[in-house]
């Protein structure tokens, strides 16, 4: 299955276990709660850099789309949520070493309008249609307003969606459920070397930014957040396991 994640092209495949074992109970967990729920249902998946999650919901989107699946799924990124660049300039976020500029650390928790993000999933109880802000990764910059969302079925994806922090925490409450992703971090180092040398950047400058920017949000994203009513963890690309998932 063709998909756009993260400005690439990409076909997205899943082992047959997984999409029978996984996503299509995951998928049937999803249609009946909304149905028990009455009106449109709120999903939050959280997940490290580079588990694979903006995959993961775009693939659920068109697989539910593509088989029919009684209510609509929509998958948006809280990347639409990041300071703009002219806000980050102005803005400090404090690390190990000190204050640094906000715009260095680009991605962390610190670097989202949290209240924003809020009021976007409130509005999701209340209007039919709201309207998403996207990240335009040539731009590198948010485009305010820009995705139409009116399914029964929203499902919201981000590192920080179970952080406790920075404002994070108060998201929980208007979700329905929560997905945690986990995966290996030595994987995940690798795997976000590779995407920033597919963009562009010398191996060399992608593993000093790795190092110092997703590189520790992988650990804070794995071993500083909320519990989570479903937990899938990536034993290999394309491959997910179930660890934790509520019975239909």
């Amino acid at each position: 299955m063709l998909l756009n994640v993260n400005g690439f092209t990409d076909e997205a495949v899943f082992s047959g276990g997984t999409v029978y074992n996984v996503l299509r109970p995951l998928l049937s967990l999803f249609m009946k709660r909304r149905k028990a729920l009455g009106r449109r249902m709120i999903v939050l998946l959280a997940a490290p850099p580079g588990a694979g999650k903006s995959t993961l919901g775009l693939f659920m989107e068109a697989y539910a789309r593509r088989e029919g699946y009684p209510y609509r799924l929509k998958c948006v990124s809280i990347d639409g949520f990041h300071y703009t660049n002219a806000q980050l300039k102005k803005m400090t976020v404090k690390r190990p070493e000190g204050m640094v500029p906000a715009s260095s650390v680009k991605g962390s928790a610190e670097t989202f309008d949290t209240a924003a993000l809020k009021e976007k999933l409130s509005r999701l109880r209340t209007e039919e249609t709201v309207l998403f802000p996207y990240y335009d990764r040539k731009l590198h910059d948010p485009v305010p307003d820009a995705v139409p969302v009116n399914e029964e079925i929203v499902l919201v994806e981000g590192n920080w969606l179970l952080y406790p922090h920075f404002g994070f925490e108060t998201l929980t409450s208007l979700a329905d459920l929560t997905v945690f992703l986990d995966a290996d971090p030595e994987a995940l180092t690798e795997g976000l070397i590779r995407r920033k040398v597919r963009g562009g950047m010398s191996r060399e400058k992608a593993e000093a930014w790795v190092a110092y920017t997703d590189g520790p949000n992988i650990g804070r994203v794995r071993e500083d957040r909320q519990a989570a009513d479903v937990l899938l963890v990536r034993a290999a690309i394309g491959t997910l396991l179930a660890k934790k998932l509520p019975e239909c």
